[in-house]
């Protein structure tokens, strides 16, 4: 009995033993070859990967630039095989594949899709500066992106032709792809005017583009004077007038260029007044003085050109007038005032009343201007005129007043 008992546990243990080395043996997965050979496609063509398993639960990981995509078999097929969806076969670059089932990887690859053959339609391309200066200097930078129909950058090396218009004159050059973008300068030139600009690639073009060349520094420049008559009248206008300006390489400087007049007189004061460019000239205007006085004046173009140096005199218009104080001693009459042909002075000529001590400090300023050739003032009631002085200024000329009317 116990030999039979001893071969009985013997056969449980080999029984045992022999399930055990089953059940490790199930659990190593058996790897799956790729069938398909082809490791290189085109953007846009059907892409279908083939493995010499069967359609189970197994799952196909696909990584590209867009990201990971899970797919499941083709259920249509009796053999294991993945088709890849649009989105992913028509984005180029590399992918990388992993076949997954029960969690572990079966087999795993590269792949690299191409771009396709057909080129967009359009062609996106940036250019800047807009604007440049015509000092043979200046360039504009054109920076263009051509892409398959996908939107796929293209190869390196790929060759576009870049064209440029200025004037009569166009010229084309080609520019190569570097980086997934070609680009080049355009610009340097002497002469004012507009550069057009375009790429093209075959049937890809990309839209006219236009950089403005502008005139550079501006040279230096004269001045001329015109006026009616030379008499310090206040009322007349002197007009300051600017040759042709043009800049270093003699395109004329563009319309509305600021000009400004500087105007400094024997009495040290110093005026101005501005100008703008039309057609390359510019001109500034001043008022007549109403005092007999000597002008330097000279133009600039801030920062870039100096004018030549003018000099005027003007004569006195008025040579004197009369002043004449009411016996109450508050109302100062001045006037008739004449001019250089015995008229009136012009409405609106200021008149200066200066009330001072004996000592020569002024204790109150009055002002107004003519009318018809009479200008008054009235003297406040707390002042008495008799213990002060009274001065008048009228176009440079100052009379004096002291006390009231015997």
């Amino acid at each position: 009995m116990k030999l039979y008992y001893y071969i009985w546990i013997f056969c449980l243990a080999l029984a045992g033993c022999s399930n055990s080395v089953d059940t490790e043996t199930a659990s190593v997965p058996k790897p799956i070859d790729l069938l398909t050979k082809q490791k290189e496609f085109v953007a846009g063509e059907a892409i279908n990967l083939r493995f010499d398993g069967k359609p189970s639960n197994q799952i196909l990981l696909i990584q590209n630039a867009w990201g990971t995509f899970g797919l499941q078999p083709d259920t249509t097929e009796i053999q294991l095989s993945f088709t890849l969806p649009t989105s992913v076969a028509q984005k180029s670059g590399e992918a990388h594949w992993k076949l997954i089932s029960n969690s572990s990887i079966m087999s795993e690859g590269d792949l690299n899709i191409l771009p396709s053959h057909n080129s967009s339609k359009e062609m996106e391309t940036y250019i800047g500066p807009t604007s440049i200066f015509a000092d043979n200097k200046d360039r504009s930078m054109v920076v263009t992106l051509p892409q398959d129909e996908f939107g796929n950058p293209l190869p390196e090396g790929t060759k576009l032709n870049l064209t440029e218009k200025f004037k009569e004159e166009q010229q084309s050059s080609p520019i190569e792809l570097l980086d997934l973008i070609a680009h080049d300068y355009v610009g340097a030139r002497k002469k004012v005017g507009d550069i057009f600009i375009t790429t093209t690639l075959e049937k890809q073009v990309s839209k006219e583009f236009t950089v403005n060349v502008l005139p550079t520094r501006a040279d230096d420049f004269i001045i001329q004077m015109d006026r009616q008559h030379r008499f310090a009248d206040g009322n007349q206008i002197v007009s300051f007038k600017t040759s042709t300006i043009n800049d270093v390489h003699g395109n004329m400087v563009a319309d509305g260029t600021l000009v400004n007049f500087i105007i400094k007189d024997n009495s040290g004061n110093q005026y101005q007044t501005y100008g703008q460019t039309l057609n390359g000239m510019a001109e500034g205007k001043m008022l007549h003085p109403e005092v007999p006085s000597h002008w330097k004046v000279n133009a600039n173009i801030s920062g870039t050109s100096i004018s030549n140096l003018l000099e005027l005199d003007f004569e006195a218009a008025v040579l004197d007038y009369a002043i004449h104080m009411a016996k109450d001693g508050k109302t100062i009459t001045v006037g008739p005032i004449l001019s250089y042909m015995n008229q009136w002075v012009p409405d609106g000529m200021n008149m200066r009343l200066d009330i001072k001590t004996f000592e020569g400090q002024t204790i109150r300023t009055f002002n107004t201007s003519s009318r018809k050739g009479m200008g008054t003032f009235i003297v406040p009631n707390s002042i008495n005129v008799d213990e002060i002085i009274l001065t008048t200024t009228v176009a440079g000329i100052t009379k004096t007043i002291q006390g009231t009317p015997k």
